[in-house]
């Protein structure tokens, strides 16, 4: 009360800092160490501290129930970790902890990455500093408790990543399992020389492809080359290829151009198409055992393959691959070199982007 702007009298209500205030600051305590305190410029703790028992347990409270951390803690860095029985060095002036420092230069922060408290334990924490009030407010938690819930992720993330791994190495020694017990039953199929309905007799020969067998129908008994793709070379182009070669050859039906009856897949996975059996020579092995021919033979055979290759023409087809070895010469009721085109797996049909036509050269082959 004043008079005459002189003071008098003055009324005073005292605050028990350790009972009410710090009432309200362990309003936010949290987990198993989470705390929030209240401290000076001086680094003074002004609330009482949520671990009375460690600091006596330590050393930086006397032991006993009238001794209490609320203004007898000074906020201090001590360098090692007191609660795991580490030792302060004698003689060395401790710093203000990194919160206290941080916060009296600026005024407020945060820190995720860790750091230590007064009682030298590893924690993260935020912190501002109350100007009208002039003292600060931290909260902190032990950095093993904050993180524990990401630890526990990354423990699921990984474990679930093991599993995926050891599910993907599973799928894989299965598909290689399937793969060699799928090449094991084409493999017997082959041994056993049966393709559908057709009975493989010999061997004619092997391409880039696949191979070629002499076959016989099981009903008709008719004479019949098999040409089937080579299960260790199967690739979507090669299965792409080999069927737009049966496609586009069975479209002809010049009777010099070889004769498509059949295609197929069998359950073991083998490709294969049936086409008429020729039993001959191809031009490149009548020049090498027989030399040069006639102009006569050789005008005859020509007109032959150009009646086949003119009808491909006229379906927009291009052969690519007209040489010697894809002319064969064979017997016909009756009829001596009669020709029959082979091999349209080059096929081209007209409008295609690639516009190379390749054509093997009868020339030389004519005496």
């Amino acid at each position: 009360m004043r008079d005459d702007a002189k003071v008098f009298a003055a009324l005073a209500f005292r605050i028990r800092p350790h009972e009410e205030f710090s009432k309200i600051l362990g309003l936010a305590r949290f987990g198993q160490t989470g705390e929030t305190y209240a401290f000076s410029k001086d680094g003074i703790m002004l609330s009482e501290s949520r671990f009375n028992a460690d600091l006596k347990r330590v050393g930086l409270l006397p032991d006993g129930d009238d001794f209490r951390s609320t203004l007898s803690i000074k906020l201090r860095d001590p360098g090692v970790d007191l609660l795991a029985g580490e030792k302060v060095a004698e003689g060395v002036e401790l710093p203000l902890t990194r919160m206290v420092t941080h916060c009296l230069e600026n005024g407020e922060g945060i820190d995720v990455n860790g750091y230590r408290d007064y009682r030298g334990v590893p924690v993260v924490g935020a912190w501002t500093w109350l100007k009208e009030y002039d003292f600060g407010v931290a909260t902190e938690a032990a950095k093993s408790e904050a993180f524990s819930s990401l630890r526990t992720l990354e423990v699921i993330f990984w474990v679930l990543f093991a599993l995926l791994l050891l599910g993907g190495l599973v799928m894989l020694v299965l598909m290689i399992i399937l793969d060699r017990r799928q090449a094991a039953l084409r493999k017997a199929v082959l041994e056993m020389k049966r393709l559908g309905q057709y009975q493989l007799d010999d061997k004619l020969g092997s391409g880039g492809m696949g191979s070629v067998y002499r076959a016989h129908h099981d009903l008709m008994r008719r004479p019949t080359a098999v040409k089937l793709l080579d299960p260790h070379r199967i690739s979507d182009l090669a299965i792409k290829r080999f069927e737009r070669e049966v496609q586009l050859t069975a479209r002809l039906t010049h009777p010099n151009t070889i004769a498509i009856y059949d295609f197929g897949r069998t359950p073991e996975g083998i490709f294969y198409y049936a086409m008429e059996y020729l039993d001959g020579l191809d031009l490149d092995g009548v020049v090498a055992k027989y030399g040069a021919q006639p102009e006569g033979r050789v005008i005859y055979i020509l007109h032959q393959i150009c009646g086949s290759l003119s009808e491909a023409h006229r379906e927009n087809l291009i052969h690519r691959d007209i040489k010697p070895a894809n002319v064969m010469l064979t017997d016909r009721g009756g009829c001596a070199d009669f020709v029959k085109v082979l091999d349209f797996g080059l096929v081209k049909t007209v409008g295609e982007q690639e516009s190379v036509v390749k054509a093997g050269g009868l020339q030389n082959y004519v005496g």
